[in-house]
């Protein structure tokens, strides 16, 4: 990753303060037992149509097993977005203005990408 867990949870925060029914937290371990010490019975999963389904749909089953009163929803991102990966924002991150990066990355986290991947050359 690109982030470290307490990085990620800030460049989100500062992404979405603008909306007040956010709450962010991190965790380690399996997804499945976060969802169910959070007390909650879905699982909203982001996927990329192409790239994604097969290792989500696995996923998936594999959270099943462990535990079946969780269910999994999956949103597929907007055809727009969907090529977005984190290979292509690194790729062109050291080209791109900061205009061309916000047609892939919210406004607020521009500069901590910039920053890591110019750490990372």
């Amino acid at each position: 990753a690109m982030f470290e867990p307490d990085e990620r949870e800030e460049l989100v925060r500062a992404a979405t303060k603008h909306l007040d029914n956010i709450e962010v937290r991190t965790f380690s371990g399996l997804a499945v037992e976060f969802v169910k010490a959070c007390g909650c019975r879905v699982m909203v999963r982001g996927v990329r149509p192409i790239t994604d389904i097969h290792a989500e749909l696995t996923m998936m089953m594999a959270n099943r097993r462990l535990a079946p009163e969780v269910e999994t929803l999956f949103m597929v991102a907007d055809g727009e977005l969907a090529h977005v990966s984190s290979s292509l924002i690194k790729q062109i991150a050291p080209l791109a203005g900061d205009e061309e990066l916000a047609r892939f990355l919210p406004r607020e986290v521009i500069g901590a990408v910039r920053a890591k991947v110019a750490a990372d050359s």
